[in-house]
């Protein structure tokens, strides 16, 4: 699992790898970053990406939209806590679609039943 804010899928997508005053950095896969652009896209706050070729999910986390709520009138604690829960909401759908999709049909009915 990685889980990725604004400043790193914006280092992501940037198409040259290397930057003036920063370590020159290795080139990035092709696959990941059209995975990261797929996350970021119609800036959403959070966003879960399962992708079977990178064997790993990858959890976006909209920091800069989150930031901006300070503007909102937000508390830096209330900006804490929604992005907490960000996190866990993203983290809840790589877990399902990971754990619970994969379950027999019958697993997946009587967890059901027990949540509805």
């Amino acid at each position: 699992m990685l889980i990725i804010d604004s400043d790193s899928a914006d280092a992501f997508l940037r198409e040259k790898n290397k930057v003036e005053g920063e370590p020159t950095r290795q080139r990035i896969d092709e696959n990941f970053r059209s995975v990261v652009y797929d996350a970021v896209r119609g800036s959403p706050m959070g966003r879960s990406i399962v992708d079977p070729t990178l064997g790993y999910g990858v959890v976006f986390v909209n920091t800069r939209k989150l930031n901006k709520l300070k503007d909102a009138g937000k508390s830096k604690a209330e900006i804490t806590a929604l992005t907490a829960w960000t996190i866990s909401h993203e983290l809840g759908h790589q877990y399902f679609r990971s754990t619970i999709a994969a379950l027999p049909k019958a697993d997946k009915e009587a967890l059901y039943t027990l949540f509805n």
